[in-house]
């Protein structure tokens, strides 16, 4: 599975080259990122119970 690197990294490795240092800020995409994934876990773990009340419900 081929995975590209995220934009983010370019930007990194040149505030990098610029500074001399990485400051470990997150940035806008990353706190987007990290929320999508929180909703994603939350989203799959609120389906299954959804799932198994209306499969009762409809039997």
């Amino acid at each position: 599975m081929d995975i590209l690197p995220s934009v983010d990294i370019f930007r990194e490795l040149q505030d990098i080259h610029d500074t001399g240092y990485f400051s470990a800020r997150p940035s806008l995409d990353d706190h987007w990122q990290q929320e999508l994934s929180r909703l994603n876990g939350f989203r799959l773990s609120i389906s299954a119970p959804i799932a198994y009340f209306l499969q009762q419900l409809l039997s």
